[in-house]
């Protein structure tokens, strides 16, 4: 129906049909605005100009997940159906002349103006595209980002100072539409930690700093870290059949397999007879450029094989059968504002949790750092965590990449529970790399426990009842598995000046670029008879629009940091010969879950 404003009604229409509506009018030719009833709300917008722009599909998406976010149902719910509409033609007719008399409309990039109005007024959001959008079903295109220097943080120029951090963040956070619907000061850390939600991801997003301002600019990236953790098109997974014969393909011997009492544990999720991966996804090395295959459950760790790219059924889905061809963690995983500055990230959390995992499993001990004659900002962590009852020991991980990792640990100097916290850190310095540790490790002295002492006894009673990430720290709180931590910190004690003499940095360039340490660390590591790093996209249209990078970074022959005793991947993997555990390559008498680091 038209009326003399020009404007057309459609009367009964959902969003879907709002939605093709004002498509097809922009395909034709004439801009579109949509007003649609959501209840007691009325939405003027997005605009429509064609383009893959932000359409209704990811306005109603995004209100569905900032309204319940904790509890997710599937968007086809019509979650506002029966409610009575609300009237309010004055208000409606001054958002359209507003936006009507600015051209927003034109705008080039995928956000688009919209107005929602209640009640309380009308209130402008920026509409950013959606990974969850079902009527448009956005793709992502990213345009390669120019390789630049990196700074002391090892981040490109894009955010070294505050003000892009800040205008980043700022733009973002809208606590109806998002994305970023909420940030949260965590006050029981050590200086300035926030939690950011990112309702679609699983799980929220923490940053910690010396400033509120550049917590929450971690904690964004952060939970867009966790949420490129599930491939949201099939696009990206490959049967065997569609691979080339000469496709290189990475198996147990380079990522780890399992042993038979893993596959036949209770706990176990891995699919039996064993056969090689039925969906994979494409890498490459960034040295030698070659295309590398990985199965897709190393590459998307959030990936459901009974689910496929169906986000929501796998979130919400309590069945969890045998159906995986791997069980992977989130580590290898980073953003950047290129793919080169992600995947440097991405490398050096490999390099740190291998660097932990063969401390963990050697038969024989590493020096400890003597916790005296710091500089300023460890020294105060160690003083917060003497503070609070424990004691606080560093050890000295070196590992094949030429990266400084320690871990650091708190032992309850009585002996109770909880007995033993743990953390790691690395960085290009040792000095770095044990301030890292140590910020890490007060905040988990720092974190409420949710278990006793009596309820994780109960509920680990035995190391196949590990299954999670809590489980490895709450397995090592309880002394009597604890003291197997305690029996490795017990090395020499070097000075940190004598460390970096006994273990020096490698000399590096004043000008450095992502691509250029890479390829250092890559000739280190094949020196030291590991394989070639394989670098994943696992970015989407919403990193693609924020200018950002996901990348899974995996390291044949590397220690995998995974969770749940039958889940742990040494079988196959000949770096264990070479600390000195070659049983583990045979069964898993001597097979002991790891601390989280």
């Amino acid at each position: 129906m038209s009326d003399p404003t020009g404007y057309r009604a459609i009367h009964g229409a959902d969003f879907l049909r709002l939605h093709d509506h004002c498509r097809r009018t922009a395909a034709a030719g004439t801009p579109a605005l949509p007003v649609y009833a959501l209840g007691d709300r009325v939405a003027v917008g997005p605009g429509y100009r064609g383009g893959d722009r932000a359409c209704l599909g990811c306005l109603e998406y995004r209100l569905r997940l900032a309204t319940d976010a904790a509890n997710l149902t599937h968007p086809w719910v019509r979650l506002w159906s029966g409610t009575p509409a609300l009237s309010v033609r004055l208000t409606v007719e001054a958002v359209l002349a507003d936006l009507q008399g600015t051209d927003t409309l034109d705008s080039s990039d995928a956000t688009q103006p919209c107005y929602l109005i209640d009640r309380r007024g009308a209130r402008l959001h920026r509409l950013h595209r959606s990974v969850g959008c079902y009527a448009c079903r956005h793709r992502a295109q990213h345009e390669p980002a120019a390789e630049a220097s990196l700074g002391p943080s090892l981040r490109g120029a894009r955010f070294q100072d505050r003000a892009p951090r800040d205008e980043f963040v700022h733009a973002l956070h809208d606590d109806l539409v998002g994305p970023i619907t909420g940030l949260v000061r965590v006050h029981t850390a050590y200086g300035a930690m926030t939690g950011a939600m990112l309702p679609q991801s699983p799980n929220m997003g923490f940053g910690r700093a010396i400033r509120f301002d550049q917590a929450a600019f971690v904690a964004v990236m952060e939970a867009y870290e966790r949420l490129c953790g599930h491939p949201f098109t099939a696009d990206r997974l490959l049967s065997r059949h569609e691979l080339p014969d000469t496709a290189i393909l990475l198996g147990e011997l380079d990522l780890g397999g399992y042993h038979d009492d893993q596959l036949a544990a209770r706990t176990s999720r891995i699919r039996t007879p064993r056969a090689p991966a039925r969906l994979w996804v494409a890498g490459r090395t960034a040295v030698s450029g070659q295309i590398v295959h990985v199965p897709a459950d190393i590459a998307f760790y959030n990936y459901e094989p009974a689910f496929g790219v169906d986000y929501h059924r796998a979130r919400r889905s309590r069945e969890r059968g045998r159906d995986k061809d791997f069980q992977e963690s989130s580590s290898g995983s980073a953003l950047g504002a290129s793919f080169a500055e992600a995947g440097l990230h991405a490398l050096l959390e490999v390099l740190e949790r291998d660097a932990f995992l063969r401390f963990w499993y050697r038969r024989d001990v590493l020096p400890r750092l003597a916790l005296t004659a710091l500089p300023p900002t460890p020294a105060e962590l160690v003083e917060e965590i003497a503070a609070a009852g424990f004691e606080p020991i560093a050890v000295v991980m070196p590992g094949p990449g030429g990266v400084a990792v320690l871990g650091a640990f708190a032992f309850q100097r009585d002996g109770r529970f909880p007995y033993v916290f743990c953390a790691a850190g690395s960085g290009l310095t040792w000095e770095a790399a044990l301030t890292a540790g140590l910020w890490e490790l007060v905040n988990i002295i720092r974190t409420p426990r949710d278990r006793t002492h009596a309820q994780i006894a109960a509920a680990l009673r035995t190391r196949w009842d590990v299954r999670t990430i809590d489980d490895h720290i709450d397995y090592h709180l309880l002394p009597h598995n604890g003291f197997r931590v305690r029996a490795k910190c017990r090395g020499p004690r070097l000075t940190l000046s004598q460390l970096t003499r006994f273990a020096p940095n490698p000399e590096l360039p004043q000008s450095l670029s992502a691509l250029e340490l890479i390829a250092a660390i890559t000739e280190r590591l094949h020196r030291a008879g590991l394989g070639e790093p394989v670098f994943i996209d696992q970015g989407n249209v919403e990193l693609t629009d924020l200018g950002l990078h996901a990348v899974k970074c995996v390291v044949p022959g590397a220690l995998p940091m995974t969770f749940g005793t039958a889940h742990l991947r040494v079988r196959g993997l000949e770096t264990l010969r070479t600390i000195g555990r070659a049983d583990l390559l045979r069964d898993t008498r001597q097979l002991e879950p790891h601390p989280f680091p």
